[in-house]
């Protein structure tokens, strides 16, 4: 046993700093100087002095805890994207398959509203909600990008990236069709963008939207 990361919090490394996610809080935070080195020290298994003050303070704000399991580990980056769903010709959508668009971003955005980001999370990756591939399912994967690229038109678009995502993830699902939820960070400004990508073919977004960003969470 060790000293670890408590559950609900991930964390990426871009550049020289340390970027935290706390799910539970839904809120992005770094850490001062003192507090990154007791937190790198833990990240690398060398000995931790609980009593030190930065240490102590870590473990009080419930960021580290005591006789976990593993040592803090960064987030695990997905598949390099290298191909974007949108950049194909686009297919026909179906009225139905946009209108399937537009209930599932509302549903998502919804859960984000009244449920929380670690509710909405869950929904994500509820177990059960993922059937057998459906057939052809692979192959309606370009109207489903599509059908949710057009939905932006009709319902307000800014800053919905991770309601959007949700809403992918959920019919993706219903397809039999996995797929990863990327969360990633950038500094300098700092931002967060939230995408959907199978394999190295990203869902959502185009490959220049997502490369500046550091994953620091991928479902």
């Amino acid at each position: 046993m060790t000293t670890g990361l408590r559950s609900g919090v991930s964390f990426c490394e871009v550049g020289d700093r340390l970027i935290f996610l706390d799910i539970r809080a839904d809120r992005y935070f770094g850490l001062g100087a003192s507090a990154e080195r007791a937190f790198r020290r833990a990240m690398a298994e060398l000995p931790v002095d609980k009593d030190d003050p930065p240490t102590a303070r870590l473990l009080e704000r419930g960021i580290l805890v005591d006789r976990a399991p593993f040592a803090p580990r960064a987030c695990p980056a997905p598949a390099a994207a290298s191909e974007s769903l949108l950049d194909l010709d686009r297919p026909s959508v179906a009225m139905h398959s946009l209108l399937g668009a537009c209930c599932g971003l509302a549903r998502a955005r919804f859960a984000l509203r009244w449920t929380g980001l670690a509710s909405a999370l869950d929904w994500v990756r509820a177990p059960g909600e993922q059937e057998p591939a459906v057939t052809g399912a692979f192959d309606r994967l370009p109207e489903v990008a599509a059908a949710f690229d057009l939905s932006a038109r009709l319902m307000r678009s800014h800053d919905q990236c991770l309601a959007r995502s949700i809403a992918i993830m959920r019919r993706l699902a219903s397809l039999g069709v996995g797929a990863e939820l990327v969360i990633g960070v950038r500094l300098r400004p700092f931002a967060a963008h939230c995408w959907v990508q199978q394999g190295p073919r990203l869902v959502s977004d185009r490959v220049d939207q997502v490369r500046s960003y550091t994953p620091i969470l991928v479902l």
